[in-house]
């Protein structure tokens, strides 16, 4: 049994493909795809519905819940490592919402998406921490 490996492209990074009647969902919408008999459509994931309940935005509602539970909870909660595990949970629940899609796939696709989402949440706690704050080097 010959498996092909697809490597992701740059464009596979960047580029969602969508429908022409929602240029701007990439959900994949059954009753959206189903009405569009046009060619899919690519735009830049960045440009998409979607991507305001991704990085940008979780960004933010972490780095408010971090300082929530700094106001509310104390010593605890000061910590970097506080910041850490809210983002390696959201990270799992990211991941776990991805679980009937991922269900049959190789281990491979499984394990690439375990990784990935490990990598979105260090840098998420890198963001709230302040680590790529620009800083003063002179």
């Amino acid at each position: 049994m010959r498996h092909d490996l697809r490597v992701a492209s740059l464009t596979d990074l960047l580029l969602v493909t969508t429908t022409q009647s929602a240029r701007l969902d990439a959900s994949g919408a059954v009753g959206v795809a189903a009405t569009d008999s046009a060619p899919p459509v690519r735009v830049s994931n960045f440009v998409t519905v979607q991507s305001l309940s991704t990085f940008a935005v979780a960004a933010a509602v972490l780095k408010m819940l971090w300082e929530l539970a700094r106001a509310l909870g104390g010593g605890w909660a000061d910590s970097y490592w506080a910041a850490t595990v809210i983002c390696l949970l959201y990270g799992l629940w990211q991941f776990a919402l991805s679980a009937s899609g991922l269900r049959g796939a190789r281990k491979l696709d499984v394990a690439s998406a375990a990784v990935v989402s490990l990598v979105n949440a260090g840098i998420l706690a890198a963001a709230l921490i302040g680590l790529t704050e620009t800083t003063d080097l002179g």
